[in-house]
């Protein structure tokens, strides 16, 4: 990617790109979450839509990690220190993930700020980066 010609799909191929990103992403999201298939370039057809190529590989590994802050969340406002451990070290992967490691400017600041704060007890950060997550409502009682 880096260095890279920029390359982009189309929005006949959106959908397919977006099935194919989850397919071959190496994480599970946790228990009571599923996938969003819809692509990050969805609009009405009658629009000449493309993305760049990796878009929707960040779409995906954002989402998970929201799935994960959203499991955390409720691990922790519930008090599983159990579920809350397991949460965090599948967020601690996030900065790890190859097209994360590809495309993220600054992982040490997620890490410092989001990671580190959480897993000494503050997660104010944690919890104001999740209002930005799309997965909420996807989330499964417990």
């Amino acid at each position: 990617m880096a260095g890279e010609p920029s390359r982009f799909i189309g929005q006949e191929d959106m959908a397919a790109n977006r099935l194919r990103a989850i397919e071959e992403f190496p994480e599970e999201l946790p228990d009571g979450f599923s996938w969003s298939t819809e692509s990050v370039g969805a609009v009405s057809k009658d629009q000449d839509v493309v993305i760049e190529e990796g878009v929707e590989e960040v779409a995906v590994a954002d989402y998970w990690l929201c799935a994960w802050m959203a499991e955390y969340i409720g691990a922790a406002d519930s008090g599983d220190s159990v579920r809350e451990d397991a949460a965090m070290a599948e967020i601690e992967k996030y900065t790890s993930l190859p097209i994360i490691e590809t495309v993220h400017q600054n992982p040490e600041v997620f890490e410092a700020s989001l990671v580190k704060t959480a897993r000494r007890g503050d997660t104010a950060n944690l919890r104001e980066f999740f209002k930005s997550c799309r997965v909420q409502g996807n989330a499964g009682a417990r």
